[in-house]
Protein backbone atom coordinates (compact mmCIF):
# COMPACT_ATOMS: atom_id res chain seq x y z
CA UNK A 1 0.00 0.00 0.00
CA UNK A 2 1.38 3.42 -1.01
CA UNK A 3 2.56 5.79 1.72
CA UNK A 4 0.17 8.68 2.37
CA UNK A 5 1.78 12.12 2.18
CA UNK A 6 -0.70 14.56 0.66
CA UNK A 7 -4.21 14.89 2.10
CA UNK A 8 -7.14 17.10 1.17
CA UNK A 9 -9.48 17.87 4.08
CA UNK A 10 -12.81 18.53 2.39
CA UNK A 11 -15.51 20.49 4.20
CA UNK A 12 -18.35 22.99 3.80
CA UNK A 13 -20.51 22.96 0.70
CA UNK A 14 -24.16 23.98 0.70
CA UNK A 15 -25.17 21.91 3.72
CA UNK A 16 -27.03 23.40 6.70
CA UNK A 17 -24.30 21.82 8.80
CA UNK A 18 -21.65 23.99 7.18
CA UNK A 19 -20.46 25.57 10.44
CA UNK A 20 -19.94 22.19 12.09
CA UNK A 21 -18.14 20.99 8.98
CA UNK A 22 -15.78 23.98 9.05
CA UNK A 23 -14.95 23.40 12.71
CA UNK A 24 -14.35 19.69 12.12
CA UNK A 25 -12.02 20.50 9.22
CA UNK A 26 -9.99 22.94 11.32
CA UNK A 27 -9.38 20.36 14.04
CA UNK A 28 -8.61 17.56 11.57
CA UNK A 29 -6.22 19.75 9.54
CA UNK A 30 -4.32 20.92 12.63
CA UNK A 31 -3.91 17.37 13.87
CA UNK A 32 -2.75 15.97 10.54
CA UNK A 33 -0.21 18.79 10.21
CA UNK A 34 1.25 17.90 13.61
CA UNK A 35 1.68 14.33 12.34
CA UNK A 36 3.73 15.59 9.40
CA UNK A 37 1.24 15.25 6.55
CA UNK A 38 1.00 17.76 3.70
CA UNK A 39 -2.54 19.05 4.27
CA UNK A 40 -4.75 21.14 2.02
CA UNK A 41 -8.09 22.28 3.45
CA UNK A 42 -10.71 22.93 0.76
CA UNK A 43 -14.34 24.02 0.79
CA UNK A 44 -16.47 21.69 -1.34
CA UNK A 45 -18.15 24.67 -3.04
CA UNK A 46 -15.04 26.75 -3.74
CA UNK A 47 -13.44 27.38 -7.11
CA UNK A 48 -10.36 25.19 -7.43
CA UNK A 49 -9.76 25.70 -11.13
CA UNK A 50 -6.03 26.29 -10.62
CA UNK A 51 -2.97 24.17 -10.05
CA UNK A 52 -2.68 22.27 -6.77
CA UNK A 53 0.60 24.06 -5.97
CA UNK A 54 -1.26 27.37 -6.02
CA UNK A 55 -3.93 26.35 -3.53
CA UNK A 56 -2.17 27.57 -0.41
CA UNK A 57 -1.26 30.86 -2.10
CA UNK A 58 -4.75 31.63 -3.33
CA UNK A 59 -7.53 33.36 -1.44
CA UNK A 60 -9.73 30.33 -2.11
CA UNK A 61 -12.99 32.23 -2.04
CA UNK A 62 -16.33 30.49 -2.49
CA UNK A 63 -18.00 30.48 -5.86
CA UNK A 64 -20.53 33.29 -6.20
CA UNK A 65 -22.91 30.80 -7.76
CA UNK A 66 -24.35 28.19 -5.40
CA UNK A 67 -22.92 24.90 -6.57
CA UNK A 68 -22.69 21.56 -4.78
CA UNK A 69 -19.18 20.83 -6.04
CA UNK A 70 -16.92 23.71 -7.03
CA UNK A 71 -15.03 23.90 -10.29
CA UNK A 72 -11.82 21.87 -10.20
CA UNK A 73 -12.55 20.12 -6.89
CA UNK A 74 -12.46 16.63 -8.39
CA UNK A 75 -9.22 17.37 -10.25
CA UNK A 76 -7.54 18.56 -7.05
CA UNK A 77 -8.73 15.48 -5.15
CA UNK A 78 -7.25 13.21 -7.83
CA UNK A 79 -3.79 14.68 -7.15
CA UNK A 80 -3.55 13.76 -3.48
CA UNK A 81 -3.23 10.43 -1.70
CA UNK A 82 -6.53 10.56 0.16
CA UNK A 83 -9.43 12.94 0.85
CA UNK A 84 -10.43 13.29 4.50
CA UNK A 85 -14.17 13.97 4.48
CA UNK A 86 -15.44 16.53 6.99
CA UNK A 87 -18.47 17.22 4.82
CA UNK A 88 -21.30 16.93 7.34
CA UNK A 89 -24.80 16.91 5.83
CA UNK A 90 -25.88 17.39 2.22
CA UNK A 91 -24.10 15.50 -0.56
CA UNK A 92 -21.14 14.89 1.72
CA UNK A 93 -23.17 12.66 4.01
CA UNK A 94 -25.97 11.28 1.84
CA UNK A 95 -23.72 9.04 -0.26
CA UNK A 96 -23.58 11.19 -3.38
CA UNK A 97 -20.04 12.50 -2.90
CA UNK A 98 -18.79 9.05 -1.94
CA UNK A 99 -20.34 7.58 -5.10
CA UNK A 100 -18.65 10.24 -7.24
CA UNK A 101 -15.29 9.48 -5.65
CA UNK A 102 -15.82 5.75 -6.22
CA UNK A 103 -16.46 6.36 -9.92
CA UNK A 104 -13.42 8.66 -10.13
CA UNK A 105 -11.30 6.16 -8.16
CA UNK A 106 -10.42 8.76 -5.52
CA UNK A 107 -9.51 7.47 -2.07
CA UNK A 108 -11.54 9.01 0.76
CA UNK A 109 -12.16 8.45 4.45
CA UNK A 110 -15.27 6.90 5.90
CA UNK A 111 -17.88 4.41 4.87
CA UNK A 112 -19.25 3.36 1.48
CA UNK A 113 -21.75 5.44 -0.48
CA UNK A 114 -24.53 2.89 0.11
CA UNK A 115 -24.18 2.63 3.90
CA UNK A 116 -23.83 6.42 4.11
CA UNK A 117 -27.01 6.94 2.07
CA UNK A 118 -29.04 4.47 4.14
CA UNK A 119 -27.90 5.86 7.49
CA UNK A 120 -28.75 9.42 6.43
CA UNK A 121 -32.36 8.38 5.78
CA UNK A 122 -34.01 8.15 9.20
CA UNK A 123 -36.82 5.89 8.00
CA UNK A 124 -34.50 3.41 6.29
CA UNK A 125 -32.03 3.32 9.16
CA UNK A 126 -34.84 2.60 11.64
CA UNK A 127 -36.00 -0.29 9.44
CA UNK A 128 -32.46 -1.67 9.47
CA UNK A 129 -32.16 -1.26 13.26
CA UNK A 130 -35.50 -3.01 13.79
CA UNK A 131 -34.38 -5.88 11.54
CA UNK A 132 -31.57 -6.73 13.99
CA UNK A 133 -33.83 -6.56 17.04
CA UNK A 134 -33.20 -3.00 18.24
CA UNK A 135 -36.25 -1.13 19.53
CA UNK A 136 -37.35 2.05 17.76
CA UNK A 137 -40.01 4.62 18.69
CA UNK A 138 -43.36 4.21 16.88
CA UNK A 139 -43.41 5.90 13.49
CA UNK A 140 -46.42 8.20 12.86
CA UNK A 141 -48.10 9.54 9.72
CA UNK A 142 -48.14 13.36 9.73
CA UNK A 143 -51.79 13.63 8.65
CA UNK A 144 -53.04 10.88 10.98
CA UNK A 145 -51.67 11.99 14.34
CA UNK A 146 -54.17 11.65 17.19
CA UNK A 147 -54.33 13.39 20.57
CA UNK A 148 -53.20 10.25 22.40
CA UNK A 149 -50.02 10.04 20.26
CA UNK A 150 -48.40 12.96 22.09
CA UNK A 151 -45.73 13.89 22.96
CA UNK A 152 -44.16 13.50 19.51
CA UNK A 153 -40.89 14.50 17.89
CA UNK A 154 -40.40 15.62 14.28
CA UNK A 155 -37.11 15.38 12.39
CA UNK A 156 -36.07 16.09 8.80
CA UNK A 157 -35.80 12.71 7.07
CA UNK A 158 -32.30 13.48 5.79
CA UNK A 159 -30.41 15.79 8.12
CA UNK A 160 -27.83 15.58 10.85
CA UNK A 161 -26.45 17.48 13.88
CA UNK A 162 -30.02 17.51 15.28
CA UNK A 163 -30.98 20.24 12.79
CA UNK A 164 -34.71 20.94 12.56
CA UNK A 165 -35.77 18.66 15.42
CA UNK A 166 -38.84 19.79 17.37
CA UNK A 167 -40.87 18.25 20.19
CA UNK A 168 -44.63 18.81 20.55
CA UNK A 169 -46.54 18.11 23.75
CA UNK A 170 -50.11 18.27 22.38
CA UNK A 171 -52.15 18.21 19.15
CA UNK A 172 -53.17 21.87 19.28
CA UNK A 173 -49.54 22.95 19.42
CA UNK A 174 -48.66 20.63 16.53
CA UNK A 175 -51.65 21.60 14.33
CA UNK A 176 -50.73 25.28 14.52
CA UNK A 177 -47.16 24.49 13.48
CA UNK A 178 -48.28 22.12 10.71
CA UNK A 179 -50.51 24.77 9.09
CA UNK A 180 -47.55 27.14 8.95
CA UNK A 181 -45.14 24.46 7.70
CA UNK A 182 -46.77 22.31 4.97
CA UNK A 183 -43.32 20.93 4.11
CA UNK A 184 -43.65 18.60 7.11
CA UNK A 185 -44.55 15.86 4.65
CA UNK A 186 -40.78 15.43 4.21
CA UNK A 187 -40.26 15.07 7.96
CA UNK A 188 -40.01 11.94 10.06
CA UNK A 189 -42.53 11.86 12.93
CA UNK A 190 -42.44 9.47 15.87
CA UNK A 191 -43.46 9.06 19.48
CA UNK A 192 -41.22 10.99 21.84
CA UNK A 193 -39.37 8.72 24.24
CA UNK A 194 -38.46 10.38 27.51
CA UNK A 195 -35.25 9.11 29.01
CA UNK A 196 -31.48 9.31 29.25
CA UNK A 197 -29.49 9.84 26.06
CA UNK A 198 -26.36 7.86 25.21
CA UNK A 199 -24.01 7.52 22.27
CA UNK A 200 -21.58 4.81 21.23
CA UNK A 201 -18.78 5.23 18.72
CA UNK A 202 -17.15 2.46 16.72
CA UNK A 203 -13.73 2.60 15.09
CA UNK A 204 -13.14 -0.36 12.79
CA UNK A 205 -13.89 -3.36 15.01
CA UNK A 206 -13.32 -1.41 18.23
CA UNK A 207 -16.40 -0.39 20.21
CA UNK A 208 -15.59 2.80 22.13
CA UNK A 209 -16.75 3.67 25.67
CA UNK A 210 -20.38 4.72 26.12
CA UNK A 211 -20.95 8.46 26.59
CA UNK A 212 -24.01 9.93 28.34
CA UNK A 213 -25.33 13.34 27.32
CA UNK A 214 -26.94 15.41 30.07
CA UNK A 215 -28.55 18.54 28.65
CA UNK A 216 -28.93 21.46 31.05
CA UNK A 217 -31.94 23.02 29.29
CA UNK A 218 -34.37 21.55 26.75
CA UNK A 219 -33.15 18.58 24.69
CA UNK A 220 -30.03 17.71 22.71
CA UNK A 221 -30.74 19.93 19.69
CA UNK A 222 -28.24 21.69 17.40
CA UNK A 223 -27.56 24.58 19.81
CA UNK A 224 -27.08 22.36 22.85
CA UNK A 225 -24.92 20.00 20.82
CA UNK A 226 -22.44 22.64 19.66
CA UNK A 227 -22.52 25.25 22.43
CA UNK A 228 -19.72 24.75 24.94
CA UNK A 229 -21.17 24.13 28.40
CA UNK A 230 -24.77 23.60 27.22
CA UNK A 231 -24.58 19.88 27.94
CA UNK A 232 -22.56 17.71 30.26
CA UNK A 233 -21.03 14.71 28.56
CA UNK A 234 -19.96 11.87 30.83
CA UNK A 235 -17.54 9.29 29.42
CA UNK A 236 -17.35 6.52 30.32
CA UNK A 237 -21.03 6.76 31.28
CA UNK A 238 -21.73 6.01 34.94
CA UNK A 239 -24.09 3.12 34.29
CA UNK A 240 -24.25 -0.58 35.08
CA UNK A 241 -22.09 -3.11 33.27
CA UNK A 242 -25.27 -4.69 31.93
CA UNK A 243 -26.52 -1.45 30.33
CA UNK A 244 -23.03 -0.66 29.03
CA UNK A 245 -22.89 -4.08 27.36
CA UNK A 246 -26.41 -3.68 25.90
CA UNK A 247 -25.62 -0.25 24.41
CA UNK A 248 -22.27 -1.32 22.97
CA UNK A 249 -23.67 -4.57 21.56
CA UNK A 250 -26.62 -2.70 20.01
CA UNK A 251 -24.32 -0.09 18.44
CA UNK A 252 -22.11 -2.82 16.96
CA UNK A 253 -25.10 -4.72 15.53
CA UNK A 254 -26.43 -1.56 13.87
CA UNK A 255 -22.94 -0.62 12.64
CA UNK A 256 -22.67 -3.97 10.87
CA UNK A 257 -26.27 -4.05 9.64
CA UNK A 258 -25.89 -0.64 8.00
CA UNK A 259 -22.73 -1.82 6.26
CA UNK A 260 -20.33 0.51 8.08
CA UNK A 261 -16.72 -0.64 8.08
CA UNK A 262 -14.62 2.41 9.03
CA UNK A 263 -16.27 4.39 11.81
CA UNK A 264 -19.65 5.50 13.09
CA UNK A 265 -21.51 6.86 16.09
CA UNK A 266 -24.93 5.57 17.14
CA UNK A 267 -27.31 7.39 19.48
CA UNK A 268 -29.80 5.82 21.88
CA UNK A 269 -32.41 6.77 24.46
CA UNK A 270 -32.95 4.58 27.52
CA UNK A 271 -36.46 5.08 28.93
CA UNK A 272 -37.60 4.97 32.55
CA UNK A 273 -38.13 1.18 32.31
CA UNK A 274 -34.57 0.65 31.13
CA UNK A 275 -35.53 -0.20 27.54
CA UNK A 276 -33.01 0.88 24.89
CA UNK A 277 -34.31 2.73 21.81
CA UNK A 278 -32.34 3.52 18.66
CA UNK A 279 -32.31 7.20 17.63
CA UNK A 280 -29.94 7.35 14.67
CA UNK A 281 -26.52 6.35 13.34
CA UNK A 282 -23.97 8.83 12.04
CA UNK A 283 -21.72 7.72 9.20
CA UNK A 284 -19.64 10.90 9.41
CA UNK A 285 -19.57 11.92 13.09
CA UNK A 286 -18.56 15.44 14.09
CA UNK A 287 -14.87 16.02 14.77
CA UNK A 288 -15.04 19.36 16.60
CA UNK A 289 -13.73 20.13 20.09
CA UNK A 290 -17.19 19.42 21.56
CA UNK A 291 -18.00 16.39 19.38
CA UNK A 292 -18.83 13.07 21.01
CA UNK A 293 -16.69 10.63 19.00
CA UNK A 294 -13.35 12.31 19.86
CA UNK A 295 -14.35 12.31 23.54
CA UNK A 296 -15.15 8.60 23.40
CA UNK A 297 -11.89 7.87 21.60
CA UNK A 298 -9.94 9.86 24.20
CA UNK A 299 -11.56 7.80 26.97
CA UNK A 300 -10.27 4.71 25.15
CA UNK A 301 -6.73 6.13 25.09
CA UNK A 302 -6.85 7.43 21.50
CA UNK A 303 -5.97 11.13 21.23
CA UNK A 304 -7.35 13.30 18.42
CA UNK A 305 -4.37 13.11 16.02
CA UNK A 306 -4.24 9.32 16.37
CA UNK A 307 -8.01 9.13 15.85
CA UNK A 308 -7.63 11.00 12.55
CA UNK A 309 -4.75 8.77 11.49
CA UNK A 310 -6.64 5.61 12.43
CA UNK A 311 -9.62 6.74 10.31
CA UNK A 312 -7.25 7.20 7.37
CA UNK A 313 -5.63 3.79 7.90
CA UNK A 314 -8.97 1.97 8.17
CA UNK A 315 -10.30 3.73 5.06
CA UNK A 316 -7.25 2.75 3.01
CA UNK A 317 -7.41 -0.85 4.25
CA UNK A 318 -11.07 -1.20 3.26
CA UNK A 319 -10.65 0.31 -0.20
CA UNK A 320 -7.55 -1.71 -1.00
CA UNK A 321 -9.45 -4.98 -0.58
Amino acid sequence: MAIIKKIVVLYGGLSEEREVSENSAKEISKSLLTLGYDVISIDLSQDCSYEIGEIEKSERGLNKQKVEIGSGIIDVCRKVDIVFLATHGGIGENGKLQAIFDVEKIDYTGNSFLSTAISMDKKLSKIVASSVGIKCASNLMVDRIQANDFPIVIKPIRSGSSKGIKIFQNKKQFDIYYKEHPELGSFFVEKYIKGREFSVGILGETVLPVIEIKVKNGFYDYNNKYTVGAAEEVVPAKISEKLTHTLQKSAYKIHKALGFNVYSRTDFIVDEKGDVYFIESNSLPGMTKTSLLPQEAKAAGIDFPNLCERIIELSREIRSQ
